[in-house]
């Protein structure tokens, strides 16, 4: 009678183990597919960015030759289209564009650092993930094998 409990007990801290390692491996998949998800839209929200840094250059641009335009036409209606005032009207118009297209790339540069940054930081959790699992398989074994040793005496009276 007291064997058949003792290997009950073995019997339930071994599919104890398994289902604890089951459940760690489990965790360990779902918490992989979040970060690979987690993944794709830091990288959707990248090309976004990308995207928009692209369209803010382009709108800078069209501006700067607006303000061009606009400069030649005023200068041209003074008659003035030959003087100085129109050269300095250029520069004008191209330090804006530029100070414009530097902001933008600023901003850009400084998403690209983040975005990076986010990915180290997702990989790094698929390493605690991993480290995770290993953990829990080890606390299984343990489980496990504290049990085979409590039981070792009982076992060595009943078979001994």
């Amino acid at each position: 009678m007291a064997a058949a409990g003792l290997l009950g007990g073995l019997l339930f801290g071994i599919v104890g183990t398994g289902l604890q390692v089951f459940g760690a491996a489990k965790q360990q998949e779902a918490q992989k597919k979040a970060l690979a998800a987690q993944q794709r839209a830091e990288t959707i929200r990248e090309q976004a960015m990308e995207s928009d840094a692209m369209r803010r250059r382009r709108e800078s641009v069209r501006q700067g030759i607006i303000q061009r335009a606009v400069a030649q036409s005023n200068a041209t209606n003074q008659g003035a289209e030959s003087g100085s005032a129109l050269g300095g009207a250029y520069g004008q118009v191209s330090g804006n564009m530029a100070t414009a297209i530097g902001g933008v790339e600023a901003a850009r540069t400084a998403g690209a650092a983040l975005f990076q940054t986010n990915r180290e930081v997702l990989n790094y959790r698929k390493d605690e993930a991993d480290a995770g699992f290993i953990s829990s398989l080890g606390q299984g074994f343990s489980s496990l094998g504290g049990a085979f040793g409590k039981s070792q005496g009982s076992l060595g009276r009943l078979f001994g």
